[in-house]
């Protein structure tokens, strides 16, 4: 008797009409009779084994395949994440170690930081160790160490100088050390020391040959410090001979004011001025606890002179030819009586001026007329002689050229400052 092959599926006839097709080696094969001899056993179908170790590798390739994406997502938002925060902590600490260091008093100087960690330059000798323990104080900071000021070369001045809520800060370059001494000085008069944030920095080298006209520039730039007090919020930005002022006041007349100050920056060549009226304004007053009314002052005693002065000339306030003060100039002259009884001890000098029509004796004694006019009518009002000192210039002092009859009308007017 034939015996059955050894391995029945491979050889099972596919022409048989009970054959399952199949293109597979392991295809299981129906159950049948043995043909060669029915009483011998049906054949048991192969079953395929499969590699246990090689079924895991595949298993642990393809989920890692499926999970690269996932992996690759967070990888990718870890990353974007680290970057956009890194900037905002050197800010935060940048911030909260410029505070610390004023709050020692200590308004010179730079700090930087990279990442964590504090680098300080320019101080004096004499403020390092505070400022080193200052800053090391700050929540946060890392490592503290003052590196070497890079050398700056400058051929103009570049500064921001911004306001907000009371407090000037001024950074950028100038040229020279009287430069930033006059905007130094015009910021702690106007503002005060403890409202002022120094960042002035001067250069170790300049052109020599544009610091004139630098100078100039800076010198009227610190006079309208003087109407930055007006207000509320600030952003001046001076590129060399540009200036680009951003402004917010509290009223039209400090809104009059500030643009005429802005007036004075002549020496630039461009000029932007958008100054806007709100509803704040720059200086807070200091309440008392016991008093509804400020015991500070909101807007400095020099703007508003300049805008009551522009009032009194502006108005035919004295009769033509004569002494004797119209109802118009009254009327402004109330006003700068309300001011010095505000400004309790603020002194005020009185100058009357003349254009060239006529004899000039005459027009010296007709100005110095003009001139105690005012001071007789405010010391009348109740403001203290002392405080008052009238001065006659005639045509000595011209504000503009007397050859047309629209300067000669500017010449004739009387100023009014501040007494030393």
């Amino acid at each position: 008797m034939e015996l059955p092959p050894e391995n029945p599926i491979k050889q099972w006839p596919p022409t048989q009409p009970n054959a399952w097709p199949s293109d597979l080696d392991t295809q299981v094969a129906p159950p049948s009779l043995n043909e060669a001899d029915p009483l011998l056993p049906i054949p048991e179908p192969a079953v395929p084994v499969l590699d246990g170790s090689a079924d895991r590798e595949e298993r642990t390739r393809s989920n890692f395949l499926r999970l690269l994406p996932v992996f690759l997502a967070f990888g990718v938002l870890g990353l974007v994440t680290s970057l956009w925060a890194i900037p905002r902590i050197e800010d935060s600490l940048q911030e909260e170690a410029r505070e610390a260091l004023v709050e020692k008093g200590i308004k010179v100087g730079s700090v930087t930081f990279d990442g964590r960690d504090a680098k300080l330059a320019g101080f004096p000798d004499d403020m390092s160790a505070e400022a080193f323990a200052a800053v090391a104080d700050v929540s946060g900071v890392r490592s503290v160490e003052f590196v070497d000021q890079e050398a700056t070369v400058a051929n103009q001045v570049e500064l921001d100088i911004t306001v907000d809520n009371g407090e000037l800060r001024i950074a950028g370059t100038v040229l020279n050390n009287t430069q930033a001494k006059q905007l130094r000085t015009a910021a702690e008069d106007t503002f005060g020391r403890d409202n002022f944030v120094d960042d002035i920095v001067v250069a170790d080298e300049a052109d020599s040959a544009v610091i004139d006209s630098e100078d100039a520039r800076v010198r009227q730039l610190s006079e309208f410090i003087v109407s930055l007090g007006l207000a509320s919020v600030a952003d001046v930005q001076v590129q060399g001979p540009s200036i680009d002022i951003e402004a917010v006041v509290a009223d039209i007349d400090a809104n009059t004011v500030m643009t005429l100050g802005a007036t004075g920056l002549s020496d630039f060549t461009s000029r932007q001025v958008n100054i806007q009226t709100g509803p704040a304004i720059g200086i807070d007053p200091e309440i008392d606890d016991d008093s509804d009314e400020p015991s500070g002052f909101l807007i400095p005693a020099e703007p508003q002179l300049a805008l009551i002065a522009d009032e009194f000339n502006s108005a035919s306030s004295f009769e033509p030819g004569s002494a004797t003060l119209t109802t118009e100039g009254e009327v402004a002259l109330d006003k700068l009586t309300e001011l010095l009884g505000d400004f309790d001890g603020l002194g005020v000098q009185v100058t009357g001026h003349t254009d060239n029509t006529g004899d000039a004796i005459e027009n010296v004694r007709l100005s110095q007329r003009r001139a105690d006019a005012v001071v007789d009518y405010l010391v009348a009002a109740g403001v203290s002689s002392d405080r008052l000192v009238a001065i006659g210039l005639g045509s000595a002092k011209p504000a503009a050229s007397n050859d047309t009859d629209d300067g000669r009308a500017q010449n004739r007017r009387v100023e009014f400052e501040i007494a030393g």
